[in-house]
């Protein structure tokens, strides 16, 4: 068991120093599983092991069906500073841009609403 411990750890290692080598861009795909196996010279299991490891880390993400990815670097912006969204998204590489998540219309209004709505027509 520690021997297969320090094989993860090792592959684990590895594969975190290809990663800040720029093995692919952030947001860029890796090599699939069996290739990066027998890049490293590991068992399937193993890469699984080392690849889950890296993804707790948030360094990796991986897609159903997809692969796994590089994370994008956080993206650090405070909306309780002064500073302008749109240069704090060009000034970290990324391209600023707006939307809704989600977009509805309310017919019916809220119960707990309706007494404050009244009071305001009343005044």
């Amino acid at each position: 068991m520690a021997e297969n411990q320090s094989t993860v750890e090792n592959a684990k290692e590895k594969l975190d120093r290809w990663l800040k080598d720029g093995i692919t861009t952030p947001g860029g795909k890796l090599p699939s599983e069996r290739e990066l196996g027998e890049l490293l010279g590991i068992k399937r299991m193993t890469l699984r092991q080392a690849l889950l490891n890296l993804e707790a880390e948030s360094k990796i993400f991986r897609k159903d069906r997809k692969g796994w990815f590089v994370t994008q670097p956080r993206f650090n912006y405070s909306p309780e500073l002064s500073a302008s969204f749109q240069r704090a998204a060009i000034e970290q590489g990324r391209e600023p841009s707006w939307g809704f998540t989600e977009k509805n219309r309310t017919s019916d209004i809220p119960e707990t609403l309706a007494p404050l709505i009244a009071s305001d027509t009343i005044n």
